[in-house]
């Protein structure tokens, strides 16, 4: 989807004491307070959601999570919060007979608000919603944040903001302070805890993982610098290479150190997890049947097939006894800043344990649709077969000899055909971590699981695209 196409955000405000939604006047008929927004990345619009809600309704509100998404339509949950501000004459509270009565005719309008009125007569336990999806929850994270600028000196200039809600694997927060912005990332309660991992990666390898200003292990929160304070966000991919090396050099670091990573969340998944998993083609079967998906015939035929083909290429780099690390999942443009004194690599939220070359296994994906398509998707990087070259010589040179292949082409062809692949069983395991606080954003997992397995049936024979 193009990042300057724009969706419609419902705002779903709940009475703070009584089941009533608040609704807006419009012509002829009443609605929910909607605003527009970027369809690709809503969830970093918080702030100026809650904004445009005051600026319109005279409306205080935050942002707490994702409720529904259809096309380009969004609803979101608001915490509405006192003010001294009258809301404006156009905006009504109603009941659930008003809302039937007032939203009748717009089924796609009134399912999600009665859903969620229903949800309001059976509220949630709280470990069924994530901690920053609770109302309330923002003024402790906000007490937090003001001790932690004062223990460095840090004079806060404006409010805390919400820079990025909504979602459920973490929240983010912004304040701007007398030496710039500072950044709270409330990641997800569930393995890895990211707020222990990241302090010791910035201790292993200080040049590559910056060190956050303070952080809660037990609630896995971080405070840090702006990365981009003194640095950029890789946008062209020219100089993945240096990234790629430091990367490389961070998980020669981090090899010898692999239960501290599994004590800290991060499980394994490399060649053997592999094999274990599709070795048993109707365990993804049995995933997409959980939520009414299903392969065509064509492909349920074609799937065992290309499951031992899978099953072969793991035994295969698994032969190799390639020294497992601590290898990043979304080693991408978004999680890499350029800084003066070299790259650095953020959101270790999904680390997990394998062959290091796993970590390049969103650049060969990114390759491989290169390769295949006119056009890049939106998010997705032209990476020319010349320059997936480079990126591959620099990685491989950055790691110490004594854990390097001797012949790393066998090595890259495999974890070529097993990238899809893995990223599938990454899918997979995130919905089973969800499994016990399920969501709107789970419940689409499935269907990004369906589209890669796809994927990978249309690619044909097997080939050493993308390998040496």
């Amino acid at each position: 989807m193009p990042s300057d196409i724009t969706a419609d955000c419902h705002c779903i405000i709940g009475h703070p004491q009584q089941a009533r939604l608040l609704t807006v006047r419009q012509t002829q008929t009443w609605s929910l307070p909607t605003v527009r927004v970027p369809a690709m990345q809503y969830d970093y619009h918080a702030a100026a959601i809650a904004r445009e809600l005051y600026d319109r309704f005279r409306l205080n509100t935050r942002v707490l999570r994702l409720v529904y998404r259809q096309g380009r339509r969004i609803w979101l949950e608001m915490e509405h919060l006192p003010t001294r501000a009258t809301p404006t004459a156009s905006t009504a509270w109603m009941d659930r007979a008003e809302l039937e009565h007032a939203f009748s005719g717009r089924p796609e309008l009134a399912g999600p608000c009665l859903d969620w009125l229903d949800s309001r007569a059976n509220p949630a336990t709280p470990g069924e919603l994530r901690p920053w999806q609770q109302p309330g929850w923002f003024e402790h994270a906000e007490r937090w944040i003001e001790r932690q600028l004062h223990r460095h000196k840090l004079v806060r200039r404006a409010p805390v903001v919400q820079y990025r809600a909504g979602w459920d694997r973490s929240c983010l927060l912004a304040v701007l302070t007398d030496a710039g912005w500072c950044y709270f990332k409330a990641a997800s309660p569930r393995a890895p805890r990211e707020a222990e991992l990241v302090p010791a990666l910035s201790a292993l390898c200080p040049g590559v993982v910056d060190a956050p200003l303070a952080v809660e292990p037990d609630r896995n929160w971080m405070l840090s610098r702006d990365f981009l304070q003194d640095g950029e966000l890789l946008r062209e991919p020219d100089r993945l290479p240096e990234c790629a090396a430091a990367l490389a050099r961070l998980q020669a670091a981090a090899m010898d150190d692999e239960d501290r990573w599994r004590a800290l969340g991060c499980p394994r998944l490399g060649a053997a997890e592999l094999v274990d998993y599709f070795a048993a083609p109707e365990r993804l079967t049995g995933v997409l049947e959980q939520a009414g998906l299903a392969l065509s015939g064509p492909e349920r035929d074609a799937l065992p097939l290309r499951c031992a083909h899978i099953v072969r290429e793991a035994e295969r780099l698994a032969e190799q006894r390639l020294t497992h690390s601590l290898v990043h999942t979304d080693f991408r443009n978004d999680n890499l800043v350029l800084k003066p004194s070299g790259p650095r690599i953020i959101d270790w939220s999904e680390a997990v344990v394998a062959e290091p070359h796993f970590a390049l296994a969103r650049i060969l994906i990114d390759h491989e649709n290169s390769c295949r398509q006119a056009r890049p998707q939106a998010g997705v990087m032209r990476i020319p077969a010349s320059l997936m070259e480079r990126i591959r010589s620099a990685f491989d040179s950055a790691l110490p000899s004594a854990v390097r292949p001797s012949d790393p082409q066998p090595v890259w062809e495999a974890v070529n055909a097993l990238a899809q692949p893995w990223s599938i069983v990454l899918a997979a395991r995130r919905l089973e971590a969800a499994a016990e606080q399920p969501s709107f954003e789970s419940s689409q997992i499935p269907a990004q699981i369906l589209a890669r397995l796809r994927w990978m049936l249309a690619r044909g024979a097997p080939d050493s695209a993308g390998a040496r």
